[in-house]
C-alpha cells in the first residue's frame, strides 16, 4: 500500500499504474460493450476496486477518487446525473483528496462528502489521508486533524459538499494545507468556515407562533399512535403518496423523499395547520414511531422524543456557526 505523502508520490504512482482493461456489462442495450483502457482508470490500491482511483486532473493537479463524488465521469452518482462539470478545477474541488503542486509548493486539498454517499466517501478519506492528517467524528459533525509540528494538532471543521445540480460550482468548503515536512502542515488559504463548528439551535420566534397547533399535533399523535398501521407496507406507500404530493407543488418537481425529515418544513408546517391535510398521516405515523417504535413506548422519555421529531420534521431547527 502507498503512502502519499506529497504530490511528487502520486505523480509518480500515477505513471507507474497500468490502466485497467475493461469489458463491462452495458445495461442501456444489453450487450457487452469493450471499454478497453479508453477511460483511463488507474487504480490506487486493489484493481477490482476500480472506482478507486488516481486522476490526472492537470499537470500540476492530481485526485484521489472514490467513484461517489460531483464531476465523477466514469462512476457519476444518480444525483449529479444532470450535471456535467467541464472544469478540470471544480472536479479536483470535489475529490475526496487532491494534490497539486502551486509554485514550488505542494498543497493538499480535502473535502467531505454529500449527504447520499457519505460512508464510502469517509471510509476513503480514512484510508487515504496522509499521515499528519485524520478524520474525526464528534457528535455527528466532521473534522479534519491536522498535524502543524510534531505533538501540535488543530482539528478543523471539515463540511458537507453541496453542489448545485443545475450549475457547476466549485466546492467552497473543501480545506487546503501545504506540505511543510513528512506529514506536517500549514494551513493554505482556507475558507473562514474551517475555523467554525455547525451547532443547532431552536427558533424559539418561529416555533412559539405554532405553540398551539404543536399542541394539538401532540396529542393527535399520542392518541391514536397505538392505532397507527405498523407494517413496513403502510409505511412505504404513504412514503409515496407523500413523494406525489410534493411533486406537485410548483419548484419541487424533483424533490425526493428517502424519510419524513425530507419534506420540505414550509409543507410540512402546514400538516399543523390543516388538519385534513394528505401529509399529516404520513408524518403522524413516522412521529408515533419515533415515539415508540424503536424502543417501546416509555412516557418519561415521550415528551422528549416527541419534541426533538418536531423540531426537526416543522423545521424548528437553525444551524449556527461558532467558533472553533
Amino acid at each position: 500500500m502507498t503512502y502519499y505523502r506529497n504530490f511528487q508520490v502520486v505523480a509518480n504512482e500515477y505513471a507507474a499504474t497500468k490502466p485497467v482493461n475493461e469489458r463491462e456489462y452495458d445495461r442501456n442495450d444489453l450487450t457487452r460493450k469493450e471499454f478497453g483502457t479508453s477511460r483511463d482508470l488507474r487504480p490506487i490500491d486493489n484493481r477490482y476496486r476500480k472506482w478507486e482511483r488516481i486522476a490526472k486532473i492537470s499537470d500540476t493537479c492530481y485526485a484521489l477518487l472514490c467513484g461517489h463524488t460531483y464531476g465523477d465521469r466514469a462512476y457519476m452518482a444518480w444525483r449529479y446525473k444532470n450535471a456535467d462539470p467541464t472544469k478540470p478545477d471544480i472536479i479536483a474541488s470535489y475529490a475526496p483528496i487532491a494534490w497539486h503542486r502551486i509554485g514550488d509548493k505542494d498543497v493538499i486539498s480535502v473535502s467531505n462528502a454529500h449527504y447520499d454517499t457519505a460512508t464510502s466517501h469517509i471510509n476513503f478519506l480514512k484510508t487515504w489521508l496522509p499521515r499528519g492528517m485524520a478524520f474525526v467524528n464528534k457528535n455527528g459533525k466532521h473534522f479534519l486533524r491536522v498535524q502543524h509540528a510534531w505533538g501540535e494538532t488543530k482539528d478543523y471543521s471539515l463540511r458537507k459538499a453541496d453542489p448545485d445540480e443545475k450549475q457547476a460550482k466549485y466546492n467552497s468548503f473543501n480545506l487546503k494545507f501545504e506540505v511543510v515536512g513528512d506529514g506536517v502542515f500549514a494551513p493554505y488559504k482556507l475558507p473562514d468556515v474551517a475555523n467554525k463548528k455547525q451547532m443547532k439551535r431552536v427558533d424559539i420566534a418561529l416555533k412559539r407562533r405554532f405553540k398551539v397547533r404543536l399542541e394539538e399535533f401532540n396529542q393527535w399523535v399520542m392518541a391514536m399512535g397505538p392505532l397507527f398501521p405498523k407494517d413496513w407496507k403502510s409505511r412505504d406507500e404513504a412514503q409515496k403518496q407523500a413523494q406525489e404530493y410534493i411533486n406537485k407543488v410548483p419548484s419541487y418537481h424533483q424533490h425526493r423523499i428517502w424519510n419524513v425529515s425530507a419534506i420540505p418544513p414550509e409543507i410540512a408546517r402546514e400538516v399543523l395547520i390543516h388538519h385534513d391535510h394528505p401529509l399529516r398521516m404520513y408524518i403522524g405515523m413516522e412521529a408515533w414511531r419515533a415515539v415508540a417504535g424503536g424502543w417501546g413506548l416509555n412516557p418519561e422519555r415521550a415528551s422528549d422524543r416527541l419534541r426533538s421529531f418536531n423540531n426537526k420534521v416543522f423545521g424548528f431547527e437553525k444551524e449556527v456557526d461558532v467558533e472553533l
